[in-house]
């Protein structure tokens, strides 16, 4: 049976909220919901809140690989036209699969969509992805450069429509790292897709939670995201979009939060790899004073810095 959506869930020790997740999700029988545990303690599939009508299915990855690596198993399993990425503690808001279903007869490959952002426990809003929901406007508003923004820039998987046929064509997948597994393979559907739109609706909330992957900094994620960064660096070159290059200097000067030697690590991996660490330098002065002074919170919710 093919299904209208595939909506891959990579799930980590968050039972309560991976139920709210799929909670989201309208039961209906187009939809097919796949679950790629990689816990700790096994999901047990009765632990779900289970739909009468919706295809859930319950996979297993393996916990040293990460979310990249049970993204890419979901991958294999998704029978749906349209793919769609969910993390585990966010949700869709209501009236989002109405707004889905607008395209389904559409040309489209990728349709971007905005959200909102709320803490995890007090739905509290947050100002966090405000960039992504200025790609979308500055798209529909026909600012210069808005598509190769929008298909380069808006970096996440989450709250997009993605045709699953050009994915299956190209053999688009997640890196297998510890952080910014993703950042490549929305780069990489954004450079294949033909069609693409975008549509101003709140589809899709992004939860700040404590602890999480992205509110946790550490050696290893730090060095992967910037690795990541390099990757996409080099591709937009590739592909002749070198104005799409991410700039990596804020990675190089936030690095010296680990110590002198990590920073040293920084400035030679970018003379290696030939990257000008100088692209966006007029920004360095506020990059500095946001790491450095601004970077402890009251809310309960200020960055987690590990050594490892």
């Amino acid at each position: 049976m093919q299904f209208t959506y595939s909506i891959i869930i990579p799930h980590r020790d968050s039972l309560d909220l991976i139920k709210r997740a799929i909670t989201s999700v309208p039961d209906r029988t187009d939809i097919q919901i796949i679950v790629v545990d990689n816990s700790t303690s096994k999901l047990d599939f009765n632990n779900l809140y289970t739909k009468i009508n919706s295809n859930i299915l319950l996979l297993s990855s393996d916990l040293e690989k990460g979310a990249g690596h049970a993204r890419n198993v979901g991958l294999k399993k998704a029978q749906g036209i349209w793919l769609l990425f969910l993390d585990a503690d966010d949700f869709y808001n209501p009236g989002a699969f109405e707004k889905f279903d607008t395209y389904n007869n559409s040309d489209f490959d990728i349709v971007y969509y905005s959200l909102n952002s709320v803490y995890s426990d007090t739905l509290i809003l947050t100002d966090r992805l405000n960039y992504n929901n200025k790609l979308v406007n500055d798209f529909l508003t026909g600012k210069c450069n808005a598509e190769d923004n929008l298909r380069y820039r808006y970096i996440t998987p989450y709250c997009k429509l993605i045709k699953n046929s050009f994915v299956n064509k190209h053999d688009i997948q997640f890196d297998e790292v510890p952080a910014a597994n993703d950042l490549m393979f929305s780069v990489k559907t954004g450079y294949y897709a033909h069609n693409v739109t975008a549509d101003a609706f709140q589809a899709y909330c992004a939860t700040v939670n404590r602890g999480s992957l992205t509110n946790t900094i550490s050696i290893n994620n730090s060095r992967s995201r910037f690795n990541a960064y390099i990757r996409q660096y080099k591709f937009v070159i590739s592909i002749g979009k070198p104005d799409m290059r991410l700039q990596l200097m804020a990675e190089v000067v936030t690095s010296l939060r680990f110590g002198f030697k990590e920073f040293l690590w920084y400035i030679s991996t970018v003379h290696k790899e030939r990257i000008n660490i100088f692209l966006g330098i007029e920004r360095w002065p506020e990059v500095l004073y946001r790491y450095f002074f601004k970077r402890k919170k009251k809310d309960g919710y200020a960055v987690i810095i590990k050594q490892k």
